[in-house]
């Protein structure tokens, strides 16, 4: 799944966070990994919070959420 970058922050601690647009109109903020992202970026989503192959975006996932599901 992707989602596309809309804003993005940057922490002062260099944290960046960025608010993603998915399907059918909904939005997340996820922290980013990797290099910085621009509006209208398409971005892959993981739940890995050191995924490190190029820009991510992370958004944490409750244990028992199974993300195959729609």
């Amino acid at each position: 799944m992707q989602g596309t970058v809309e804003q993005t922050t940057t922490l002062s601690d260099g944290t960046v966070l960025a608010t993603l647009s998915l399907d059918r109109g909904l939005r997340v903020v996820a922290r980013l990994t990797g290099t910085a992202a621009k509006p209208g970026q398409e971005l892959p989503l993981t739940n890995d919070p050191h995924a490190i192959s190029g820009v991510t975006a992370y958004i944490p996932l409750h244990p028992n959420l199974n993300e195959d599901q729609p």
